[in-house]
């Protein structure tokens, strides 16, 4: 499993920026359906059963998103639900940083249920959120010489005490 790294670099200005939580989105998304799948895949709904299904989906989600960034903070909820002509109304709000965060909303049916899974990512703040990339070059005669450094030409001469 990798996991995706903490920050985008920028070639060209050297910055970092935080991971958005879209570049992880169609993995993600993909490893949802998958769990949804394998624990609902032969099952016929339950009432009985059914919140432990839902349970048990939510907590297999949230136990692989740190493996693929530690950078977010994950929440998971859980719907299952009878197929029949029952309706149902859901809404989801929150305030977030559009440019680092994001949802899944994931349905999925079988012959006698639906499961709804909605999941937001929330990007950690740091407090940092540019990296500078400094390189110091030491010429060999300076380096050799211990009382100097060569900086771009320019030699900076220790004083000795």
């Amino acid at each position: 499993v990798s996991t995706q790294s903490t920050w985008d670099i920028n070639q060209d200005t050297m910055t970092a920026e935080p991971l958005a939580f879209n570049k992880l989105k169609a993995e993600i998304q993909k490893q949802v359906v998958d769990i949804i799948t394998a624990e609902l895949k032969e099952k016929e709904y339950s009432a009985k059963d059914g919140p432990t299904w839902a349970h048990q989906i939510s907590e297999k989600i949230v136990k692989v998103l740190p493996d693929k960034s530690k950078d977010f903070k994950y929440s998971v909820t859980c719907i299952i639900l009878n197929k029949s002509e029952g309706g149902l109304h859901m809404s989801s709000s929150c305030y977030w940083n559009a440019t680092t965060d994001g949802n899944i909303v994931e349905k999925w049916e079988n012959e006698s249920l639906y499961c709804i899974v909605t999941l937001f990512g929330f990007a950690l703040q740091r407090n940092y959120y540019h990296l500078f990339i400094f390189c110091l070059l030491y010429t060999s005669d300076a380096a050799d010489e211990r009382s100097s450094v060569d900086l771009g030409g320019r030699r900076i001469i220790k004083k000795k005490t």
